[in-house]
């Protein structure tokens, strides 16, 4: 607009910023070309020479019109509601070995950067490790010196990996290595691992009472953020990116109960974030990323500053897989808005196997099949099937092969870990309501209503029965310590007697057929083993696995545990005269079989000597959300959310 500006480069100028590519220069050279142009009207020799000059101001000139412009739009893009653009998703597919464990701790990690993802793994049914795939490539590779580990967490610049493993608290360079131990673990299992931005990692144990925090360069551990009152321990820690702010999760001491809290690691005092708050993910463009109990990702407004909710959150994505006994799911949200999360929508075969190894259908249908259990007189099977985290109990008659359901298909109603009663007229089963949790009992003919059992005070998350019908065993809350012990109690006197209690979390309990003894599993340092202790004392307990394995069940001639480890089932000969003693350890069979719940044994074996074992169809799978911000800002335009 300057009458000092020649009128070529004017027009040269006012051509390069045309709104329309179409009006634009089509190349350089023409950019050039126009700016040397003196233009329709002729110039003094002064006004020439400092037309010269201003062709190189020009230039730079456009070149940050243009910079500034394209900053511009992508701001421009990043705030005004999408129109037509949505989040890019799609589906990780992994090797044909390889298999992500169904654990207690998460198994996902995402760099700050979105660009890469390290899970846990197994190959071949050999011990978990962690595995780094770059999202632009199209497999995995294993990180040497991970072998082992569990939650896994990035640093916030990247480059690094810190996880449990065997009782110690380390990282590794992101390319692998020997590992550093930043901390040891000596009591407890680990409850989630954060790395905050101040330097800092934050982790819990079932069994603490606090968080505890650790330089990233290792040194002393400290406890910050102590358990309110009334509070089993903070679980599942979440750093916000920029911020010394976490976020975490509490569960009442009797496990019924969830709250959601948020605090700075400076001063260690943390408040509720707001209702409706089960599993924090993190924090993206001013809003809570969470799960609710039922795997749906939800974000709500969010003040960082003071920590809490200012409005509703609003439902982005269903069906994340969920644990809900220890409060968390598995979805992992980068720094820059990419979102990694496990699918619980899975399809399986129930299949009956012979002793000698051959397979055959037990059910005509797929579903989601979890916990298997033959009748007592091996005609019945019952069995728990889910649909995205929402479980009903189904009955099949093995001579029809009709498979009925059992229970109510109720809306945030879950029922599964079922049991027979040895008579074989009536099941006990968990029942997790929005509530809370119970454990309930029905006959097992569908008969009758379903009814809550009398449990001693502390939460109890499974129940077997005595072959005297009226003892129960169960795995329950402590209250005092967080953990979960293994306690017994009558249907006369719910006064509760303990068997098994410590900081370790014993699981899997389940009486010998003639109800003298009780196999279980007891994890101490990440690693779990099969135990063999007299019901109901007083006496030790006899270590029947090695080097880890899953959850046991009782052959029906009392001297045989079957156990898998990896894909293969193990079966121990036992010996109890003078003293038990493991005679012999063979392999049964082997194969692509779900033998990894870590509660509640997976498979069961018949009064004939066969097995019923799941085997998956169609997996959970592994989903990737590019830009999470976009699909919110989506999802609150289609449904008129603020």
């Amino acid at each position: 607009q300057r009458k000092a500006i020649p009128a070529g480069v004017e027009a040269a100028v006012m051509k390069a910023l045309e709104k329309l590519p179409a009006d634009r220069f089509t190349a350089a050279s023409e950019f050039v070309a126009a700016l040397g142009s003196d233009g329709p009207a002729a110039q003094p020799a002064t006004a020439r020479s400092n037309g010269r000059g201003l062709v190189v101001a020009a230039v730079a000139l456009v070149t940050v019109a243009v910079t500034v412009g394209w900053l511009l739009g992508r701001r421009r893009a990043a705030a005004d509601p999408p129109t037509a653009a949505t989040a890019t998703r799609f589906a990780l597919e992994a090797r044909p070995a390889e298999r992500l464990p169904t654990g207690l701790a998460k198994m996902f990690a995402i760099s700050p950067d979105g660009s890469t993802l390290v899970y846990v793994a197994t190959i071949d049914g050999g011990q978990p490790q962690l595995m780094r795939r770059p999202l632009d490539e199209l497999g995995a590779t294993p990180i040497p010196g991970t072998a082992g580990a569990l939650d896994p967490v990035f640093s916030p610049d990247g480059r690094w990996i810190a996880f449990f493993s065997g009782g110690q608290l380390v990282k590794v360079p992101l390319e692998g290595g020997t590992p550093i131990r930043l901390a040891t673990v000596t009591t407890g299992n680990s409850r989630g691992l954060a790395w905050s931005t101040t330097g800092e990692l934050v982790f819990a144990t079932n069994v603490s009472k606090t968080l505890f925090a650790v330089a990233e360069g290792g040194g002393q551990v400290r406890s910050v953020f102590p358990s309110p009152s009334g509070s089993a321990g903070p679980r599942w820690p979440v750093t916000i990116p920029g911020s010394d702010r976490i976020l975490f999760t509490t569960f009442s001491s009797s496990a019924d109960t969830v709250a959601v809290l948020s605090g700075l690691l400076a001063d260690g005092r943390a408040a509720p974030v707001g209702d409706q708050v089960y599993n924090p993910i993190g924090v993206l463009d001013d809003r809570l990323v969470y799960l609710t109990r039922l795997g749906d990702l939800m974000a709500a407004p969010f003040d960082s500053r003071r920590g809490v909710t200012t409005g509703r959150g609003v439902r982005i994505v269903s069906g994340v897989q969920m644990n809900t006994g220890v409060g968390f799911g598995q979805a992992v949200l980068s720094a820059s808005g990419d979102l990694v999360y496990r699918d619980g929508s899975t399809a399986s075969q129930l299949l009956v196997v012979s002793p000698n190894g051959g397979t055959r259908p037990a059910a005509a249908d797929t579903a989601g099949f979890e916990n298997p259990r033959f009748s007592p007189d091996g005609r019945r099977v019952v069995v728990s099937v889910d649909r995205n985290n929402w479980k009903t109990l189904w009955i099949m008659d093995r001579v029809s092969g009709i498979l009925s359901r059992l229970t109510e298909d109720e809306v945030g109603t879950t029922r599964d870990r079922p049991e027979w009663t040895p008579d074989g007229r009536g099941l006990v089963y968990r029942l997790i309501t929005p509530v809370g949790n119970a454990m309930a009992s029905r006959a097992s003919d569908g008969s009758g209503l379903e009814a809550r059992m009398q449990t001693p005070r502390v939460s109890v998350n499974e129940v077997v029965v005595h072959p005297d019908g009226t003892t129960l065993l169960g795995r329950a809350s402590s209250g005092g310590t967080g953990s979960q012990d293994l306690v017994w109690w009558t249907t006369t006197d719910t006064t509760s007697h303990a068997f098994a209690e410590g900081p370790e979390l014993e699981s899997g309990a389940r009486f010998s057929p003639d109800g003298r003894w009780v196999a279980y599993t007891a994890e101490l340092a990440g690693s779990r083993e099969v135990f063999v202790s007299p019901f109901p004392g007083p006496g030790g307990r006899v270590q029947v696995s090695q080097s880890g394995t899953g959850l046991p069940v009782w052959g029906r001639d009392g001297r045989t545990l079957y156990y898998p480890k990896g894909q293969s089932l193990l079966a121990a000969t036992l010996s109890f005269a003078p003293t038990v003693t493991v005679t012999e350890t063979r392999v049964v069979f082997e194969g692509d079989f779900a033998f990894d719940d870590p509660l509640h044994a997976a498979f069961d074996v018949g009064p004939d000597g066969t097995f019923l074992v799941v085997h998956p169809v169609r997996g959970a799978r592994t989903i990737v959300i590019r830009d999470l911000g976009v699909e919110i800002r989506d999802q609150l335009t289609k449904q008129g959310s603020p």
